[in-house]
C-alpha cells in the first residue's frame, strides 16, 4: 500500500494516548473514528459483557485470531453505524473471512487495508435491519452525516477516506488549520479524524475561491474544496490560491462532480485526467481518483440526491468492489429498495476527488515548475500496484504495463527506477505517454507479438484495465513456453486474471487491496 512520505515522518507528533498498541491499526482508528466516539475494550479484556441492553459503543476493534466468538461478541456492542475493526496479522490471513460469516449480514464493508508488514484491517459498519431507514432509528451514532449515505458519493468516500488514511499525517499536530470552501456537508471534514485543528469556513461571496482576498497566504495545513470549483469562471486562479493559502507541504482535497446533472451556475466538468493536467503547475505530487458505474449513473441521474444508501450486501468471499448497495429514494419511505453493483467502471465516472500536496519547497525565482511528465497524477489502484512492484522487485528490472491511462503511472514507475515498457492499441494513448517523454510499442497489427516479446523479456507485468480478456490468453501462452524463470504479475481482481494464476499455480503475494491482484510464478 503507499506509504506516507519521509518528509512527513519527522515531522508528526503523535497524541501521548495510544488507541492501540499496533501503530498501523492505531493509525487507522485516529482516522475513521472521532474523538468523541465511545471505543469498546477488547474482548480479551474481559471488561465486554454479552449486555442484552442496548449496544453503547461507537467503534470496536478485534483480532480475528480471537474467533468468530470474540467477532461476534464486539460487534453486538455496536450502535447502528457503528464501526468494527476486524485485524488481521500475517499468522491470521485466513481466519479474517471465517470471523467476517457471523457478523455479515449485519454490517456494510467501507475500507480493507493492508500495511507492507502484511497487517491487514476490515472496517465494517453496522446497518439497521433489512428495509428501514437509519434516520428512523434512534441508537446510532451522533455524529452520522446523512450526506457520507447519498448514493452517488457513498463509494466515493470511501476511496478517499482510504487514501487519506495512507497519506495523510492523521492523529498528528501536523494538521492544525483546515480551511474548507464549497459543499461542507462535513463528510470530507471528518476524515481528518483526531487531528487537532482550527476550522474555517469560507463561504461564497465573501471569499471568492479565485481571489480569496481575506485569507493570508500559508495559512493552512488542508483545504478541502467540496464540490466547488466546477463552478468557478477560472479554475485555475482557484487552484492557484488553493497553493497560495496551503503552508509547505500542505494538503488539499478536492470533490468534484462528472456524470451529473447541469445546475444553474456550473460552469465546467473535469475528467480524471483532465483534473490531474489542471492541478500538475500548483501541486507537483498528488492522487487522483474517481468512481461510478453506468447503473449508479442512471440512478444519479433520475433521482439526484435523494437516493440514498440503507446497506451494502456482502456476498460470501467478495471484496469491497463486488458488493451490491442497497438504496431508496430518501423521500419517499414507501420506495422500493433498488440494488445497485460497488463496482468501479472508471470510464463511467459520477465524481471525481484528488488528494494533492503543496512543495515543501517553493521554486526559487526563475526556476520552472516540474515538468509534465514529473507529475504522479495516481489513481489509487496506481499507487498500490507500484508500491506492490517496488516492494518485491528489485530496482533496475523490466516491467511490462498493458494500456496506458495518461503516462503518470509510467512516470510513477520510471521514478522508482524501473525499466518500463508500455503496450496499448489505441493510438491516441500511446501519443499522450510520448508526449510525456515515454516510449510506448503501437503495431496495430502486432499486438499480440509486441505482449509476447516483451513478456518475455520482463520480470514484472502490470495490467490495471478493466477488461483484460484480450491479453490474458496471450500471457498465458507465453508463459507456457518459457522456462521457470519467476515473474510477479500485479492486476485487477478480474475473473481471468484469477483463472490465469490458478492455471499457473502462481502464488498470491500479500499486499493487496480489494481492487489489485498480485501473485508470482514459481
Amino acid at each position: 500500500m503507499p506509504t506516507i512520505h519521509p518528509a512527513e515522518r519527522g515531522a508528526q507528533k503523535p497524541s501521548a494516548v495510544s488507541l492501540h498498541p499496533s501503530p498501523f491499526v492505531d493509525r487507522l482508528l485516529r482516522c475513521y473514528t472521532q474523538p468523541a466516539w465511545q471505543i469498546a475494550p477488547q474482548v480479551s479484556s474481559g471488561k465486554l459483557t454479552d449486555d442484552p441492553g442496548s449496544p453503547r459503543y461507537d467503534a470496536s476493534v478485534e483480532d480475528v485470531a480471537n474467533g468468530p466468538a470474540a467477532v461476534r461478541l464486539a460487534a453486538r456492542s455496536l450502535r447502528q453505524l457503528g464501526r468494527l475493526f476486524l485485524v488481521a496479522t500475517n499468522d491470521c490471513q485466513s481466519a479474517i473471512d471465517r470471523a467476517i460469516e457471523p457478523v455479515r449480514a449485519e454490517f456494510s464493508p467501507i475500507a480493507d487495508l493492508e500495511c507492507a508488514s502484511g497487517e491487514r484491517v476490515i472496517v465494517a459498519e453496522r446497518t439497521p435491519p433489512e428495509g428501514t431507514d437509519f434516520v428512523t432509528q434512534s441508537n446510532h451514532r451522533a455524529d452520522v452525516h446523512l450526506g457520507a449515505y447519498k448514493m452517488s458519493r457513498y463509494r466515493t468516500y470511501h476511496a478517499m477516506q482510504a487514501a487519506a488514511a495512507q497519506f495523510l499525517p492523521i492523529g498528528t499536530r501536523t494538521i492544525r488549520d483546515v480551511i474548507e470552501i464549497g459543499d461542507t456537508n462535513g463528510v470530507i471534514r471528518a476524515m481528518l479524524g483526531h487531528s487537532p485543528r482550527n476550522y474555517f469556513q469560507a463561504r461564497y461571496p465573501e471569499h471568492d475561491l479565485q481571489t480569496l482576498e481575506k485569507v493570508a497566504s500559508d495559512s493552512f495545513d488542508v483545504f478541502i474544496c467540496d464540490n466547488t470549483l466546477e463552478h468557478v469562471a477560472d479554475p485555475h486562479a482557484g487552484l492557484r490560491q488553493m497553493r497560495r493559502v496551503l503552508r509547505p507541504g500542505g494538503w488539499a482535497i478536492l470533490m468534484l462532480p462528472f456524470i451529473a446533472m447541469a445546475q444553474d451556475d456550473d460552469r465546467c466538468r473535469f475528467s480524471p485526467l483532465a483534473l490531474g493536467e489542471a492541478l500538475r503547475d500548483q501541486f507537483p505530487e498528488g492522487l487522483i481518483g474517481s468512481w461510478g458505474n453506468v447503473d449508479a449513473g442512471c440512478v444519479y441521474l433520475r433521482d439526484n440526491k435523494w437516493s440514498r444508501v440503507l446497506r451494502a450486501e456482502w456476498p460470501a468471499n467478495a471484496g469491497l468492489g463486488d458488493c451490491m448497495m442497497r438504496c431508496r429514494d430518501s423521500r419517499d419511505p414507501a420506495a422500493p429498495m433498488i440494488t445497485i453493483s460497488c463496482r468501479n467502471d472508471r470510464q463511467h465516472p459520477i465524481h471525481v476527488w484528488a488528494l494533492v500536496r503543496k512543495p515543501f519547497e517553493e521554486p526559487t525565482p526563475g526556476q520552472n515548475l516540474p515538468a509534465t511528465s514529473q507529475f504522479t497524477s495516481l489513481h489509487v489502484f496506481e499507487a498500490q500496484a507500484s508500491d506492490l512492484l517496488f516492494t518485491h522487485l528489485p530496482a533496475g528490472e523490466r516491467i511490462t504495463v498493458l494500456g496506458i491511462r495518461d503516462g503518470s503511472f509510467l512516470d510513477e514507475l520510471t521514478r522508482k527506477g524501473f525499466q518500463v515498457t508500455a503496450i496499448d492499441s489505441e493510438p491516441w494513448r500511446v501519443n499522450h505517454a510520448r508526449m510525456r517523454g515515454h516510449r510506448a510499442l503501437l503495431q496495430a497489427a502486432n499486438v499480440r507479438e509486441d505482449i509476447r516479446d516483451s513478456v518475455a523479456r520482463s520480470t514484472g507485468l502490470c495490467d490495471l484495465r478493466s477488461d483484460p480478456s484480450s491479453s490474458v490468453d496471450i500471457v498465458e501462452k507465453c508463459l507456457r513456453g518459457l522456462s521457470n524463470a519467476r515473474r510477479m504479475f500485479v492486476t485487477t481482481s478480474s475473473p481471468a486474471w484469477s483463472q490465469l494464476a490458478t492455471s499457473l499455480n502462481a502464488v498470491p503475494i500479500k499486499g493487496t487491496s480489494s481492487t489489485l491482484r498480485a501473485w508470482a510464478t514459481k
